[in-house]
């Protein structure tokens, strides 16, 4: 999403967390107050994918910068509670994940079923939940660069992709050609992927 519309609910999926958890408050505040509620909870979101606790969210919370009003660990875990309560399929998924993957001794990307050994030890549960999502961004990904490849051969682009860091790619191109890299990238890497019978359809 674009700056403008990191505080967007409708855009933007941890200001629509932040919507949720805090309500009116968030809808009375400005941009900026947006904001801090927005990053507020994609922090604590983050820190739960990895299986913090409410003590070690707000230490991250404040070593990443954290620049709003004083917060505490029981607010921290109040906001915790809260997503928990609004999306209760969370707890419920985290449970499911965690016995499975103790029991397979694996864990999997849910699109790809790509699939990683997974002996389960001490202090590794956050392995089995923060596996999936990762590896689901990354398949999404993967797959739109796929078409966005063939997309470029396929128009005849002079080009060549430099780097993938996380959600952001590199490609490399003629000055003439900026503007058509760019809107082969907008159009590419912006769409739904589809599913048919929780398989995803190919772009290729």
């Amino acid at each position: 999403a674009d700056e403008s519309d990191k505080a967007n609910p409708e855009k933007d999926p941890h200001a629509f967390v932040a919507s949720v958890v805090f309500g009116k408050v968030f809808f009375d505040a400005d941009p900026a107050g947006r904001m801090v509620f927005r990053n507020l909870c994609k922090h604590v979101i983050y820190g739960m994918n990895y299986g913090a606790g409410a003590a070690k969210v707000r230490e991250t919370i404040y070593k990443k910068g954290y620049k709003g009003p004083p917060i505490s660990v029981q607010q921290v875990k109040h906001i915790i509670e809260t997503i928990f309560k609004v999306f209760p399929g969370i707890p419920i998924w985290r449970e499911e994940t965690l016995a499975w993957s103790t029991r397979e001794w694996q864990v999997r990307s849910p699109i790809l079923k790509r699939w990683r050994y997974f002996p389960l030890g001490k202090g590794e549960a956050t392995v089995a939940w923060n596996y999936p999502i990762q590896s689901c961004a990354a398949d999404i990904l993967n797959l739109r660069v796929i078409a966005l490849k063939q997309r470029l051969v396929r128009e005849r682009i002079p080009h060549r992709f430099l780097a993938q860091v996380h959600d952001a790619v590199y490609i490399l191109a003629p000055e003439e050609y900026a503007e058509r890299v760019a809107t082969c990238m907008f159009e590419e890497l912006s769409v739904e992927l589809t599913l048919v019978d929780g398989a995803p359809v190919m772009p290729f």
